[in-house]
């Protein structure tokens, strides 16, 4: 027995495990194993069975289905099938990251209303059930109630805290959930409010790459597999007997019948879980809710249920804070042409519809840019440019180039995912007479006797911090708020139109990787596209075959071959591509070096960084910095500070700058 481990007993009646039925224990059985152990266990193997999948699926489909199958058609049928294999692949993959990495648990904050009445009325219960007053909590039947749907706040009793509508604890997570739907133990996290707009499009693409591989699967083995071989083969252990030991089975055919099991396990479970999906969304409802059978009316539109969870702005724990204009506060209306283009501008801006269409055409151009650029130069460029060498010569450009392309992916998908957003907690300083000092400034400046000499509030830095009118809190040191973000970014840098998300604090690191890799690729690509256009398309073309639309038009019907279109659409994108990434590099490399951010040499502020040049790359990418450019070192290397304290960092207080216009 250890003696650092208490035994719980039970006092109670011992029950009669002779009278429970199968089904009791093994709810009991599912109950001990809450601990969370046994769900470990489940994402690791699913976590091993998609590594193994996924690579193995592409290949065969690549190199030995699709050219079998479709031996009959031309090259371009075959060619946009594999297109349409890898999109699925890449679309299962991207989701199930975001299903992972987008986070659906409640965090209380400041901003969140806190009724006592619920946290007293459930520690101390009535014998009978007695209404609150209606001056209590705005309801008189007892509840709280939020801005959108009269739901009742409640208290979880686990987390010791009040938690809004549609939020429920899961044992697993031990946390509670935003919209809760289920946990999933194929992703090893809840399904709730930021990620089942990425779950639903999982089960869709489980299903469709799980249901038709199988079937392209089993018409290739049944093809050139079955007629030589007994139906034994199809059993998974004879199968690896006889492909790992005896040899009576090629390696291909054996791992295609382990594919043949998997999609359709994939195939089946991505159905039903997309059926049901579709289902309770069209309801307005989760899993959770039919599951407790928890009388929720939903006066929806099918449109708007959907809308909800694939485009929703808007947090279900969260209120809308409407700002009304007075009547004699319109402006008038311009009367020149430049000044109503000027006004439809500042509109646009201020509900940030520039900023989600500039993100939307870059993601686009991601999208379309990776698959074909990887493509050409597999089967089109490198070969032909490097004919005279050895094929192992070819082998390693193809490595270093798919590293590259590989690591600016991982480099975006982590800059977009990770925030740098400044969230208010209880256990932060909270520097008082800030928020007085900001809305009643006084007329001469004085000392603070409370503060330090200079009328300041520093932190353990030496940096003071502010308050923010728009987003109503204190911020700390060297966090500013964003027009596009509508938050406040701790070490704020810019707003990048090309991720979509402000670069601060928590992704500086993955940005500065991506812009290295981004031109190593737009250039190198430029590089080796415009040499084999000059070498094998140049001496047979016309000049304004290199324009765009003519390019577009003559691949699209006929006059020119696709594969010809695409590498021109290449050069100028790859070009676009590797011009701003060498930009922005460069720019971040000097800033990093110097210890400040684009913002701040933008508003001027007079920032005084006492630290070495190795001290600021490790502030921005934590210790071996220079190991992050090979792998992202965020779990071995996390960074040392949390963004709110900075050492060596002081601020000239005698310069011409305003802290707080963040504009």
């Amino acid at each position: 027995m250890a003696v650092s481990r208490m035994v719980k007993i039970n006092l109670g009646e011992p029950e009669d495990q002779k009278d429970l039925s199968l089904m009791e224990k093994w709810r009991r059985h599912v109950e001990k194993k809450k601990s969370g152990q046994d769900a470990k266990v489940g994402i690791c193997l699913i976590t091993t069975l998609l590594s193994f999948q996924i690579p193995s699926q592409l290949v065969m489909f690549v190199y030995y289905i699709i050219p079998t199958l479709f031996i009959e058609y031309s090259p371009w049928v075959q060619y946009y099938l594999k297109v349409l294999v890898m999109v699925g692949c890449l679309e299962f993959t991207a989701n199930y990251l975001c299903v992972r990495l987008y986070d659906t648990v409640y965090r209380t904050t400041r901003d969140n209303p806190q009724p006592k009445e619920i946290l007293n009325r459930w520690n101390n219960p009535p014998e009978k059930f007695e209404p609150l007053l209606g001056h209590s909590n705005g309801m008189a039947n007892g509840h709280m109630t939020d801005d959108h749907g009269s739901l009742p706040w409640t208290h979880c009793e686990k987390c010791n805290m009040n938690i809004p509508p549609r939020t429920h604890h899961c044992d697993f997570c031990k946390a509670c959930v935003l919209k809760r739907d289920h946990h999933c133990f194929m992703v090893g996290t809840c399904i709730g409010h930021k990620n089942q707009r990425y779950f639903v499009v999982v089960a869709f693409w489980t299903m469709m790459c799980g249901l038709f591989g199988a079937l392209f699967t089993f018409v290739y083995v049944s093809h050139i597999h079955w007629p030589f071989a007994p139906w034994t083969d199809f059993f998974l252990p004879i199968t690896v007997y006889r492909t790992l030991w005896s040899d009576e089975i090629p390696l291909h055919i054996g791992i295609m019948i382990l594919h043949l099991h998997l999609e359709c396990l994939f195939g089946f479970l991505g159905f039903f879980y997309f059926i049901s999906q579709m289902l309770i969304i069209a309801q307005g409802k989760t899993l959770h809710e039919l599951a407790k059978e928890v009388p929720v009316k939903n006066f929806n539109s099918v449109n708007s249920n959907f809308v909800s969870v694939f485009a929703s702005l808007m947090a279900v724990s969260r209120s809308v804070r409407v700002e009304v204009q007075a009547p004699g506060e319109n402006e008038e209306e311009p009367k020149t042409l430049m000044g109503k283009l000027r006004k439809h501008y500042e509109e646009k801006k201020r509900e940030g519809h520039h900023g989600k269409k500039a993100m939307y055409w870059c993601w686009a151009l991601w999208v379309f840019q990776t698959p074909t650029q990887l493509y050409m130069a597999y089967y089109h460029v490198i070969p032909y440019l490097l004919y005279d060498f050895t094929d192992w010569t070819q082998y390693y450009v193809k490595v270093i180039y798919t590293f590259c392309a590989i690591q600016t992916l991982g480099n975006l998908v982590c800059t977009t995912l990770y925030s740098s957003r400044y969230v208010q907690t209880r256990d932060k300083p909270e520097a008082d007479g800030i928020r007085e000092r900001w809305e009643n400034p006084p007329e001469h400046f004085g000392l603070d006797m409370n503060g330090g000499p200079n009328g300041h509030l520093p932190d353990n830095g030496g940096l003071p911090w502010s308050y923010c009118d728009k987003c109503q809190t204190t911020k700390p040191p060297r966090t500013h708020h964003c027009k596009a973000c509508k938050m406040c970014i701790l070490k704020r840098d810019h707003h990048c139109f090309v991720v979509g998300r402000c670069i601060g604090h928590y992704n500086q690191r993955y940005f500065m990787v991506l812009t290295f890799y981004a031109t190593i690729v737009g250039l190198g690509g430029t590089a080796l596209t415009f040499c084999y256009l000059r070498l094998q398309y140049w001496p047979e073309s016309h000049l304004t075959d290199y324009i765009i639309p003519v390019a577009v038009y003559r691949g699209l019907f006929g006059t020119m071959e696709i594969r010809i279109a695409i590498m021109i659409i290449h050069l100028y994108t790859a070009t676009f591509i590797g011009l701003f990434g060498i930009l922005y590099f460069t720019s971040q490399l000097i800033i990093v070096t110097k210890g400040v951010t684009l913002y701040e040499l933008a508003k001027k502020v007079p920032i005084k960084n006492k630290n070495s040049v190795n001290a600021n790359f490790v502030s921005v990418f934590g210790n071996f910095w220079f190991l992050n450019f090979i792998f992202p070192m965020t779990i071995l290397f996390p960074l040392e500070n949390d963004g709110t304290s900075w050492t060596g960092i002081k601020i000239d207080h005698n310069g011409n700058y305003n802290s707080d216009s963040d504009d």
